[in-house]
């Protein structure tokens, strides 16, 4: 078991980030233009919000229905597009300036997220709250991490804002 999960980590580690990047933007496209339909055709009672938790945990005769809907609509399109593209993306790295290739990063990274993210309010509330979280983490980080000082000013600040 352990021999099959590393080659799975192998074989998924080759491919670069942007690939799973571009791949996400594709899921992510695919969603917004299909996921309502896929639901409806799948029986569920709407486009899972959060991979299908709240449905997991209300209704739990819908999860083989909503394995299918995340393979088809999450997991099949990143695989299949992060491979296709991982061969061009190697070889734009090395012909790209650094600052470009982290520029392309960032920018489709945003892209996800807001494509993903404009689906629905709780998906944008969730986002909103994993940025007020990475920015409390790294606040603590640089305080407590880089600096060496002990503050608990960080929780005082956040409960503040």
């Amino acid at each position: 078991m352990i021999a099959l999960l590393a080659r799975v980590r192998d074989h998924l580690a080759r491919v670069p980030l942007l690939s799973w990047l571009i791949g996400a933007l594709v899921a992510a496209v695919l969603e917004s233009l299909l996921g309502i339909v896929a639901a409806f055709l799948l029986g569920l009672p709407s486009m899972p919000a959060i991979f299908g938790l709240s449905v997991i945990l209300s209704r739990p005769a819908l999860i083989p229905s909503l394995l299918l809907y995340l393979a088809l609509i999450y997991a099949l399109p990143v695989y299949a597009v992060a491979r296709l593209t991982a061969p061009v993306v190697a070889r734009s790295a090395r012909l790209l300036p650094r600052w470009a290739f982290v520029g392309a990063h960032l920018i489709l990274l945003y892209a996800v997220l807001h494509i993903w993210g404009s689906l629905d309010e709780y998906r944008l509330l969730v986002l909103r709250l994993v940025g007020v979280g990475i920015i409390a983490t790294t606040s603590l980080n640089l305080v407590n991490g880089y600096m060496g000082e002990f503050s608990v000013a960080v929780g005082g600040f956040m409960s503040v804002g």
